[in-house]
């Protein structure tokens, strides 16, 4: 997947910023922003979480929170989860967490194995 163009991803950070400030919900991605001829996508929202300026928390049934994190509206966020539960995943500049935990592919990469151990002969001692 590539990173949008930045003049677009200020036009989306510009947008959710205009929903956090009224206190709206987060659109929904796929939807068009008002006032551009953008369709946000995950990737938009994900290379701003990225680069620092939002902070997004999905609950359960996908409901999303942007918390703006720079900027005029730093503090302000979209509507809050009507059900009052906790998110289950984070997406911020530090990376991904579900439930607290790292879930990045960095991260993957270093849980996994490092490799097969040494050869054996078949029936030899250890």
């Amino acid at each position: 997947m590539t990173t949008p163009a930045s003049p677009v991803l200020d036009q989306v950070f510009a947008a959710l910023c205009r929903y956090a400030a009224a206190g709206d919900r987060c659109p929904q991605s796929q939807a068009l922003l008002p006032g551009t001829a953008i369709w946000l996508q995950s990737a938009h929202t994900s290379a701003l979480a990225r680069a620092g300026k939002i902070r997004i928390e999905i609950f359960r049934l996908n409901w999303r929170v942007i918390t703006i994190l720079k900027g005029e509206h730093k503090g302000k966020s979209t509507a809050p989860d009507p059900s009052g539960g906790f998110p289950y995943l984070t997406v911020n500049a530090n990376g991904t967490f579900r439930n607290g935990r790292r879930i990045d592919s960095e991260r993957k990469a270093e849980d996994r194995r490092q490799g097969p151990s040494a050869p054996r002969k078949i029936g030899a001692e250890p």
